[in-house]
């Protein structure tokens, strides 16, 4: 810019100075002469307007400050005066989230007490439940209704049955241990079914067929793999405390046949007589058993 109006003042001096005509008269255009001026004088008009654009400048710079100013206090009063109203909108929007959570756990608490009394009514039309109703008070003492579903006789006895097919269906399959569970079950919750009964009479022979199993292997270990004599004597024997005290006599016998010879079988009638009548074993403690 400096430089454009100094050839722009430049210019303007050496025509003004160098014209060589006379401007006394003025032309018949109408336009007023223009004294002549200095090359100097061009130079201290140039700085003149150098100045004031100079100032111009600083006053534009000094309004946009202004402005920003301006800008940034309205923004903190803003921010000031809005941060109030902004929580309380949060506050507003918690609100309005929870009334919507409780309306739906009314709603499903609703679905869910329909729910029940369908069943409720499907259960009574059975004969194998009951419903009894008791009145009853909670924790903050207020009455309520506490409906309690009890089997009849007949619900009774088809969980008893229901729980001895599932220990047949397991024993099908191999898996013995959930049929002892199954028939036990059977036989502890509702001991006066008919299916107890014969729950209890497959509980006890997989408890036999176990004990079994333990006693040829333990003493096979010792004795050797038994033959066909001990086998059959081994499968007449169907009593569980036998079994038992054969185990244990193992460790003290020296084959099959001082295992189960017919003492052996007396001196464990003995014991167990003596137990029955809550006496003392025949032998003490650490004792050698008898062949």
């Amino acid at each position: 810019m400096k430089h454009f109006l100094l050839i722009v003042g430049g210019s303007l001096a050496v025509l003004l100075a160098t014209g060589g005509h006379s401007y006394a008269d003025p032309p018949a255009t109408g336009i007023k002469p223009v004294k002549a001026i200095s090359p100097s004088e061009a130079m201290v008009l140039v700085d003149a307007l150098q100045k004031e654009i100079q100032q111009l400048r600083e006053q534009i710079n000094f309004q946009q400050r202004i402005d920003a100013l301006k800008l940034e206090r309205a923004m903190l009063y803003a921010k000031a005066h809005l941060a109030p109203l902004q929580q309380e909108v949060d506050q507003y929007r918690e609100q309005v989230k929870l009334d919507a959570a409780m309306i739906q756990l009314e709603n499903q608490k609703q679905e869910l007490k329909a729910q029940l009394e369908i069943q409720k009514a499907e259960l009574k039309a059975k004969a194998s439940y009951t419903i009894v109703t008791e009145i009853r008070k909670d924790a903050r003492g207020r009455e309520r209704e506490c409906d309690y579903l009890i089997r009849t006789a007949q619900g009774k006895a088809e969980w008893a049955e229901q729980a001895f097919q599932r220990g047949v269906k397991a024993e099908k399959y191999g898996n013995y241990l959930l049929a002892q569970t199954c028939y036990w079950n059977a036989l502890a919750v509702y001991p006066d079914t008919p299916a107890a009964q014969r729950a209890r009479a497959a509980y006890d022979r997989l408890n036999v067929a176990e004990a079994k199993e333990k006693l040829i292997d333990l003493a096979g270990k010792r004795f050797g793999k038994p033959d066909s004599e001990t086998f059959n004597a081994l499968a007449d024997i169907n009593d569980m405390d036998q079994l038992e005290f054969l185990t244990s006599r193992v460790p003290h016998a020296s084959s099959w046949q001082a295992l189960l010879n017919p003492k052996s079988a007396s001196f464990f009638r003995t014991t167990v007589s003596a137990r029955a009548r809550n006496l003392d074993r025949t032998w003490t403690a650490g004792q050698k058993p008898r062949d």
